[in-house]
């Protein structure tokens, strides 16, 4: 039984209802359930949903995708000896009528390929979009890979919590529980934007360590001073509690924000060592 995700179900069910071609990028979070919200919307014959395997080869990740598209159409199993007769043989499958295509864990597959990237930009551009907005692969593209690169600095930080603590002067026995914090908009309440803390850390002594992780090419000025308020307003913490206030920088921090002293620890990566 599948419950909830209808605003999010509602944007891809346009998607695939569109007269144009149409590419979308969904990310987040392991365990929040990309996969069973995308494989839902498989219902029609002709749609195709690939999962990709993690930590293996490349020819064992093409034999996988193409052993998924023999299962699902019928057809033969096709040989191919790289990316590119792969798409030709998903290409063949997909050029006529209308076809919803899933590929999941993709960046399990293009990890360490970024030929595999460019290829798909070109058979999107050439082979498989029509009617599309120009850029729209570049600008999903890049959108994603900030978001994903975001995404993995914060499971870096998360794994090296106990480092991370020692920097900060903390013991962990004073912890009481750790991890994201979530809470959903409310899609009735037009002032509710939702609410997501990278770490949240419950300790002793009725203290709430706000954690905030980013990862930038840029350096990371005063903004983030009200993005943080905002998290600390919509998290409603008891009134007894303490809010500790931390910033771990994967890059360099603007001059005003070190003055403004806002932050309880201003830590950089060497908190992760």
């Amino acid at each position: 039984m599948f419950y909830g995700r209808k605003y999010e179900l509602d944007i891809i069910e346009s998607a695939i209802a569109s007269n144009r071609a149409e590419l979308g990028i969904v990310y987040g979070r392991r365990r929040i359930g990309k996969s069973t919200l995308l494989s839902k919307l498989r219902t029609r014959k002709g749609d195709l949903y690939f999962e990709c395997l993690a930590k293996v080869s490349r020819p064992r990740q093409i034999d996988h995708f193409l052993q998924q598209l023999a299962d699902q159409t019928g057809a033969p199993k096709s040989a191919a000896r790289n990316w590119k007769e792969v798409f030709d043989a998903l290409s063949f499958h997909i050029m006529k009528g209308k076809h919803y295509v899933v590929i999941d864990e993709l960046p399990w597959m293009a990890s360490g390929r970024t030929e595999l990237v460019s290829l798909l930009k070109y058979y999107w551009d050439n082979r498989w979009k029509k009617n599309t907005a120009p850029g729209l692969f570049e600008k999903l593209t890049v959108s994603s890979l900030n978001s994903y690169l975001g995404a993995c600095f914060e499971n870096l930080c998360m794994k090296n919590l106990p480092s991370i603590m020692g920097k900060m002067g903390l013991d962990l026995h004073q912890v009481i529980g750790f991890g994201p914090f979530f809470r959903q908009r409310n899609r009735r309440a037009s002032r509710d934007e939702g609410l997501q803390i990278d770490i949240l850390v419950n300790r002793r002594g009725h203290v709430l360590t706000l954690i905030e992780c980013k990862f930038s090419s840029r350096p990371v000025g005063t903004a983030i001073i009200s993005e943080v308020e905002r998290k600390i307003r919509f998290l409603k913490a008891p009134g007894n509690y303490t809010i500790e206030r931390v910033l771990i920088c994967g890059g360099d921090v603007a001059a005003q924000l070190q003055k403004e002293d806002y932050f309880h620890h201003l830590l950089g990566l060497d908190a992760l060592l």
